[in-house]
Order: structure tokens, then C-alpha cells, then sequence
């Protein structure tokens, strides 16, 4: 991430969380680039099936700072 980006993100955290849902959820309009609508939805889905996998079998997770490397 570009330091103009974290500086950005680091103000865009300080607004309330409605406020980042809706930035959110326009950035995301912004990539979807096939027929597909990304939406928050279809993320919400992504992380609770990723949270349960988790619990699962916590052994299998990668920690960030190791993702973020690679």
C-alpha cells in the first residue's frame, strides 16, 4: 500500500462505521470487472465461511505477517 493510501485509510478509520460501509461498498462497485456484482454481502458470506473454517482447524492459518511477505 502507497503511503498516500495508509494516510488515507488511516483518516477514513476515524469515521463511523456506516460511513466506511458506504465508502466500502463504492470502492467495491469499482472492481467489479466481470458479470459478477461484488457486494457486501457476498464478503460478509466469505469471512463467516473463513471464520468457521478457522475454527475448525486453527492450525491450518497462515498468520498475517507472514501473508503480507509472500
Amino acid at each position: 500500500m502507497s503511503e498516500q493510501a495508509s494516510q488515507l485509510l488511516t483518516s477514513l478509520m476515524g469515521l463511523s462505521e456506516i460511513d466506511r460501509a458506504s465508502i466500502a461498498e463504492c470502492l467495491l462497485d469499482t472492481l467489479s470487472t466481470n458479470t459478477e456484482d461484488l457486494s457486501i454481502e457476498d464478503f460478509e458470506r466469505e469471512l463467516d465461511e473463513r471464520v468457521e473454517e478457522y475454527r475448525r482447524n486453527p492450525s491450518d492459518a497462515i498468520p498475517w505477517t507472514q501473508l503480507r511477505d509472500e
